[in-house]
């Protein structure tokens, strides 16, 4: 113990060994408990400013090391004391606990570049902070649901708000520090939103709060191949994932401590992992390529029709049975990728889509046409 805090361990000593509780007056020994607070506060700014600063911060952290094991040990006691003895003794241990809680909360103040936030919040500070985070996250979640935000961003903050706020999971000051900045920033963001967020707007936010979060991670994972299985060609997609690097590229970082320190920044791994999908597309480019001068993948197949006509042959070949495609997106997404057209030659599945299921009189006229001149090729070959 140092010498400092063995005044105040004399006090918590006297006050757990008395036997008659009924002896001590709660008042006076909140008083002593507080003079002596301010005694070792005092006696320990007076040392500091003697210290170099590597010196001093070790010296800062031995006290506090030794409040922490005190504040252990006085939990143990109330742990191991019976029912009777607790009644005996109402809200001594309390004062007690609550000035050691105090006094490193003030050593927090006063020496915050040498406090130690490794350490663990003390478990009746944890139980009140975690009511205080609870209490935003619902307010958060609230305001997401009001505003009509996307449910998966929503289920996914609450879930992982949920489960870091638990009572059998306490945290480190450093972590306490980090969840608060978090749910501060997020609830501001919302606030300065007139409509709802996007759920891209709320990802940069979070990339910007440095969440590396493995669920996180995988979360805007997910939200990236969402939004490639969208783009209805290879280009698109290359687009898409230029416009996410480049986002992910612009964020400013809204502070400097990280989720969890020992993994790597939540950017860099979303960088990774849009970089790797860059790749993977330009090396299926670059087998596609190999394979067409190589005659090995044929070009599309050019056909007289327009767009608007092919849509229409086919869709009879579906309604008579003579294609029978899987599903129609399937049969969509072949036909533009394999055919082109005397108007383009390129043809969008959006616009095949639309033609497929919509048929102008002049257009169906002229498939018919093609389809009569069909026939009278077949009746010549009987």
């Amino acid at each position: 113990m140092n010498y400092e805090l063995l005044h105040f361990m004399h006090i918590l000593e006297a006050t757990v060994a008395e036997k008659n509780p009924k002896n001590i007056n709660k008042e006076e020994l909140k008083i002593e408990i507080r003079q002596e607070s301010l005694r070792i506060i005092s006696v320990l700014k007076n040392a500091v400013c003697h210290l170099k600063p590597q010196r001093a911060k070790h010296y800062i952290a031995q006290h506090q090391h030794s409040l922490e094991v005190l504040l252990q040990e006085t939990q143990i006691i109330t742990a191991n004391e019976s029912t009777n003895e607790k009644e005996n003794t109402p809200g001594l241990i309390q004062i007690t606990t609550l000035g050691i809680i105090n006094i490193l909360q003030d050593i927090k103040r006063y020496f915050p570049e040498y406090f130690n936030y490794e350490s663990f919040l003390p478990e009746k500070q944890w139980q009140t902070e975690i009511e205080n985070l609870n209490k935003q996250t619902n307010e958060l979640i609230e305001t997401l649901t009001t505003q009509q935000n996307g449910k998966e961003i929503i289920k996914f903050l609450e879930s992982l708000l949920k489960s870091a706020f638990q009572p059998d999971k306490p945290l480190t000051y450093k972590q306490l520090s980090y969840w608060q900045i978090v749910l501060k920033e997020l609830c501001c963001k919302l606030k300065q939103q007139n409509e709802k967020s996007t759920i891209l707007e709320l990802i940069s936010t979070l990339i910007s709060l440095n969440l590396n979060h493995k669920d996180f991670f995988q979360f805007c994972c997910n939200y990236i191949n969402t939004e490639l299985q969208t783009c209805e060609e290879m280009s698109a997609q290359h687009k898409t994932l230029s416009l996410i690097r480049k986002s992910i590229l612009q964020i400013y970082p809204l502070t400097n401590t990280h989720y969890d320190p020992g993994l790597i920044p939540i950017k860099q791994s979303l960088l990774k992992f849009v970089t790797s999908e860059m790749q993977y597309l330009q090396s299926m480019e670059h087998i596609a390529n190999d394979l067409y001068q190589h005659s090995l993948l044929d070009s599309k197949y050019k056909v007289t029709f327009t767009v608007k006509q092919l849509a229409i042959f086919i869709h009879l070949q579906v309604t008579a049975k003579i294609i029978m495609p899987g599903s129609p997106k399937i049969l969509h997404e072949y036909i533009a990728k394999h055919y082109s057209t005397s108007e383009t030659s390129r043809i969008s599945v959006k616009s095949f889509k639309n033609a497929y299921y919509s048929a102008s009189t002049e257009d169906l006229e002229k498939v018919i046409d093609k389809i009569v001149t069909m026939l009278a090729i077949a009746q010549e070959k009987l």
